[in-house]
């Protein structure tokens, strides 16, 4: 929703410039980012998924870690927006390489869900 190749960059504008996301949620932040494509996206939700799985189980079979996150590699990601001069600056992007990426462990304690992943610098 927030970080899908359907973003625009007036919508990450905006985002930083306002605190208000794609979705319509308040969520301030100093920098906004997006996937180029959805297969990046795909390609970077599978490799987080390959981590995630490699995260060790105790005795009784349940997770070590309520959440787990953490950064990889995926080359061509996408972009990273910021302002350059504060809030009243010129918007900037670069390209990005890498994926931040962060799951939960539901109240069960036995399966993950993404609560978010989005390309980082």
């Amino acid at each position: 929703r927030r970080h899908g190749a359907h973003v625009t960059q007036d919508e990450h504008e905006w985002r930083i410039r306002t605190g208000m996301t794609p979705d319509g949620e308040y969520s301030p932040t100093t920098s906004s980012s997006g996937f180029a494509a959805d297969q990046k996206q795909l390609e970077a939700y599978e490799a987080a998924l390959t981590k995630l799985w490699s995260n060790p189980m105790n005795a009784k079979g349940t997770r070590l870690v309520k959440e787990f996150d953490d950064v990889i590699d995926v080359p061509g990601a996408g972009k990273s927006y910021s302002l350059s001069g504060g809030s009243t600056g010129v918007l900037s992007s670069q390209a990005v390489n890498r994926v931040k990426f962060v799951f939960r462990l539901d109240s069960s304690g036995q399966d993950y869900y993404l609560y978010t992943m989005y390309p980082t610098p």
